[in-house]
Parts: structure tokens; C-alpha cells; sequence
């Protein structure tokens, strides 16, 4: 069963606080929301709701959007967090924005506010995805990287004439260590008579281009 939408609203209005629940029934079916109107309720409440998703004024009286908004940079940036405010120009708008703030919906086109939330909400599951595959892609390199600095043989592997990768067998061979070796132009590494065959074997193994010493 899917799990409700968590929304922590954050606004010292009673009225408006019950507008934003109200459009958010339209679009959003299924949600649970709370409401804060100070800094020290919306640090309680971040820890102990865990919201999906933020909704906060721009003004009000005892915190306001931007202070809650550097909150949320700190603890829990992969947290959408949107700016619902009464008024707002594009100065001020630009600033939410360059602030962190994911978007901003205006209080009498409240209209929008269930668009912004989708679009929020997909946004951050598209986040979540790209950082799993992150997180899967640098751990398949790590045991790549283990299995490659296990092997006794010497193990490299050239790309545009640099060596991008070589295994500490290989820098051994060669007198130098791996760090040195990553990035150096492999001609250094052998005799000069040698380069012309050493290029011919290099663009015939990976199928690049006819002039040989174009790859170095």
C-alpha cells in the first residue's frame, strides 16, 4: 500500500495554513500533513514527522522562509521545499530560487500549488533514482578498482595516448608509482623506434582511425 505524502507547512496563518491543506486535497488524495508556525517547532517537527515534502511562507511574523529554508540546506537537502507566499516579485523570486528553494507558488493562484507539488515530488524520485545509480556505479568501479590492483601482471589501459589506468603491478614494472604513471603520455613509457608499431597495434585493437598517430 502506498504510503501517504508527508507535508510539514510552515506559516503563522490558521486561514492560510487551511487554504494550502484545502488545494492540496484536490490534487493529492492521499497526504498527511503538519503545521508550524515557528523555528522551534519546525526543527521538532523535521526530526520527528520526516516530511516527503515542504511548503513554507516567505514572511512571517516569528521565522520566516528563507530561515527555514537554510534549515533544510543543512539537515535534509534531498527534501523538496517550496515557498508558498502571499506576494512576491522577481527579485524576490530569484532569490528563493538561488537559495535552494525548489519553486514558489503565489497565495491567490493557489490553483497552482498541486502542479508544483507533482513536479516537486517526481523531481526528487528522479534524485533518488540518479543517486542510487551513482552510489551503484562507484561501488561496481571500487570492486573493479580491487580486482584490477590484485592482479600480479602489469594492467593498463590507454585512452587518446594518456594512460588512464594502470595497476600497481604495471607502475612497478615501469619505476614509477601509479599516481605518477595516470594522465602521462605513453610515448614516455616507450622507446622511440617503438611508437609506430606500439600506435599501429593501439588503433587496430580499438578500431580508430586509419592514421595511426592520431591516437597519440
Amino acid at each position: 500500500m502506498k504510503k501517504p505524502l508527508k507535508i510539514l507547512i510552515v506559516e503563522d496563518n490558521p486561514s492560510d495554513a487551511e487554504l494550502i491543506q484545502l488545494e492540496l486535497r484536490k490534487t493529492n488524495k492521499e497526504f498527511e500533513s503538519r503545521v508550524v508556525q515557528d523555528e522551534e517547532n519546525f526543527l521538532k517537527e523535521l526530526e520527528a514527522f520526516q516530511p516527503d515534502l515542504i511548503l513554507s511562507g516567505y514572511t512571517m511574523s516569528q521565522f520566516t522562509g528563507l530561515d527555514a529554508l537554510d534549515i533544510v540546506k543543512k539537515k535534509c537537502p534531498e527534501v523538496p521545499f517550496i515557498i508558498v507566499t502571499g506576494s512576491v516579485n522577481e527579485e524576490t523570486a530569484a532569490k528563493c530560487m538561488r537559495w535552494g528553494a525548489w519553486d514558489y507558488v503565489l497565495k491567490d493562484r493557489l490553483v497552482h500549488l498541486g502542479n508544483a507539488v507533482q513536479n516537486a515530488i517526481r523531481l526528487k524520485a528522479e534524485n533518488e533514482k540518479k543517486k542510487l545509480a551513482e552510489e551503484a556505479l562507484l561501488e561496481s568501479e571500487e570492486k573493479y578498482r580491487t580486482l584490477i590492483d590484485s592482479i600480479q601482471d602489469g594492467v593498463f589501459l590507454i585512452q587518446d595516448g594518456l594512460m588512464k589506468l594502470v595497476n600497481p603491478a604495471f607502475a612497478s614494472m615501469i619505476g614509477y608509482n601509479v599516481k605518477e604513471v595516470i594522465g602521462m603520455d605513453f610515448r614516455k613509457l616507450i622507446a622511440p623506434e617503438d611508437v609506430e608499431m606500439v600506435a599501429e597495434i593501439h588503433c587496430y585493437s580499438q578500431h580508430l582511425c586509419a592514421e595511426c598517430h592520431r591516437c597519440f
